[in-house]
């Protein structure tokens, strides 16, 4: 019998709804747990701690088979961006949260939604055996049996379930590099980030990082207060990105718009020329102790191979990143690194699955499932784990969210409620627009999108009186700004579409300078994409920049800034311009 169907009684009446096992109660299990009984599913989560939280319960020391954080660790994504889609936080919680802050906003999470009675606390996971068709304990649709022991009580247990949700996370298991003598010839001490803690251990030490991912850079910041020198190898190199933007706000705020967050390629087309530096042969040197932060390895010890596979060997062959072709009564929520705040797509991953298994849902074939599996993996930049499950924020939420019926109909929205599409679109992609329809929407979700400003703390100083007028009136004509933006580029494509190429770049100036003459959206500015380091500077120190004219050099993009509460509109455009002249030279 499928999941989700309910088996009959004797008499005809329908019997109990489908049992799922979720298996982890942190930052996936949760919301799975929630949005499970929203489907009218019974639900019964196993927790291998004493309580909520998964990852973000500090352990020290560290429990093997557990994930957990180092002492100072600070979320990489605002609040906001942090938050689940009808549980805002506080406007007393700061714009980072450290790992205590996020516990605790997980603990809130589980009270007010009456989450805990159906959690098992010290229950850990052993294996997950499907049931054969003819097996005794089969009946009713069961299909999986989940088998492990009580560490509280002492004693193994064994729970017969219809579906299986894994949300045990992938922080577990470390992963080291191939290198030869690492553990075995050298003498200090090889500490993974697992393990790690606390500086104090390597004071006046010199240190070597390996691996400058989220771990690995902020260890490596942390240890340079107390170590005498600190080392950090990186094997492909990075991009580095601060918290928060040049206004003060937090980066992922002014970055991530519905008019803004697109073309994720753009960072690879222009590069750095300026402050390219070549690194050629090797450096050595004596160091006293090296921290391993290569990150971790996706593997399900528990599940059976044909299902585990599937998030092994830098390869996730999951339908959605969530559902194994083979078997749709398995699913995985969590194993994704999204380019943006992780819990909201925990949460949209949950709502998908819960519909799936509730029947209301259906998946497509299994040629179409692999097929889309496969194309995934065709694009990825590099073959590895952490490229594997890599994802866009606003592109996988707006999918998984056309699915379920929760993306917000913003051509509806434009004309029933202007404000609320201002904000929706031009302002941050917070996770309460997927509650503002669909199912199981939530009524504080348009109040939650306009008072997004209200739960910002502070930054720098706030708005006087004028300042603030200034922003309402600068975001009453940021729609004209993107549309007169899209329409002077479309009129010059077409302008200079029959020109010979050595005439193009002498005309492309002059007509987006003309644009920016326009009286009918005011200040404009253009800005170098690669310009020095003290140039920078100087534009970081204003939130408007006036210059009467654009550089011909193909680093140049046009952009248009109206206020700091909404750049998207200079983003929008800059990108949209960019990509234009790269057509035109």
């Amino acid at each position: 019998m499928p999941t989700g169907q309910e088996p009959a009684g004797t008499d005809g009446s329908p019997g109990p709804a489908p049992l799922v096992a979720v298996i982890g109660a942190g930052s996936s299990g949760l919301p799975t747990i929630k949005s499970c009984l929203e489907e009218g599913l019974r639900v019964v989560c196993f927790e291998r701690t004493a309580g909520v939280g998964g990852l973000w319960r500090y352990t020290d020391p560290p429990v093997d088979g557990c994930g957990s954080v180092a002492r100072n660790t600070m979320l990489n994504s605002s609040k906001e961006f942090s938050a689940y889609s009808d549980f805002p936080p506080p406007a007393e919680c700061p714009n980072f949260m450290l790992h205590s802050g996020m516990l605790e906003y997980l603990t809130r999470y589980a009270t007010h939604f009456g989450l805990d009675k159906h959690i098992r606390f010290n229950h850990m996971i052993q294996a997950v055996r499907r049931e054969s068709p003819g097996d005794g304990n089969n009946e009713g649709g069961r299909r999986w049996t989940v088998s492990g022991r009580d560490t509280a009580a002492g004693k193994d247990f064994a729970v017969v379930a219809d579906a299986v949700v894994v949300c045990s996370g992938h922080h577990a298991v470390p992963r080291w590099p191939q290198v030869p003598g690492l553990r075995d010839t050298f003498r200090g001490r090889v500490v993974h980030a697992h393990d790690y803690r606390k500086p104090s251990p390597f004071e006046d030490r010199r240190v070597l990082v390996i691996g400058m991912g989220n771990s690995g850079g902020d260890m490596a910041v942390e240890l340079s207060y107390v170590c005498s020198q600190v080392y950090l190898s990186t094997r492909r190199g990075t991009w580095m990105a601060p918290r928060l933007a040049p206004d003060g706000r937090p980066m992922d705020v002014t970055m991530c718009t519905r008019a803004a967050f697109d073309h994720a390629d753009l960072r690879q087309r222009v590069p750095s020329r300026r402050r390219l530096c070549r690194v050629r042969g090797w450096h050595s040197g004596r160091g006293d102790d090296i921290i391993v932060g290569t990150g971790y390895v996706k593997q399900v010890p528990f599940l059976p191979e044909e299902v585990a596979c599937s998030v092994r060997e830098g390869r996730v062959e999951l339908y959605k990143f969530i559902f194994p072709v083979e078997d749709s009564s398995v699913a995985f929520v969590g194993i994704v690194e999204p380019i943006g705040g992780f819990w909201p797509v925990a949460e949209m991953q949950s709502r998908y699955v819960a519909r799936v298994l509730a029947g209301r849902l259906a998946l497509p074939d299994v040629d179409k499932q692999r097929d889309e599996a496969t194309k995934r993996a065709s694009h990825l930049p590099i073959k590895s784990d952490r490229y594997a499950s890599q994802v866009y924020w606003i592109a996988y939420m707006d999918e998984l969210a056309s699915l379920i019926g929760a993306k917000p109909n913003l051509k509806r929205m434009a004309v029933t409620d202007p404000v609320l599409y201002r904000h929706c679109v031009f302002g941050p992609c917070l996770p309460y627009q997927f509650r503002l329809e669909g199912p199981h929407s939530w009524e504080g979700a348009r109040r939650a999108i306009l008072d997004f400003p209200k739960r910002m703390a502070p930054v720098h100083a706030p708005p006087t009186l004028s300042e603030q007028g200034r922003v309402r009136g600068a975001i009453s004509i940021n729609m004209d700004v993107a549309l007169t933006c899209a329409v002077v580029i479309a009129l010059a494509e077409l302008k200079l579409r029959d020109l010979p190429p050595t005439r193009r770049r002498d005309h492309v100036a002059p007509v987006i300078h003309a644009a920016q003459e326009s009286p009918r959206y005011g200040r404009a500015a253009a800005a170098d994409v690669a310009v020095p380091r003290s140039a920078m500077e100087q534009q970081q120190q204003r939130s408007v920049t006036d210059i009467t004219g654009i550089q011909r050099s193909w680093r140049t993009v046009a952009r248009i800034e109206t206020c700091d509460y909404c750049r998207s509109a200079s983003m929008a455009t800059a990108v949209a311009a960019f990509h234009a002249f790269e057509r035109w030279r």
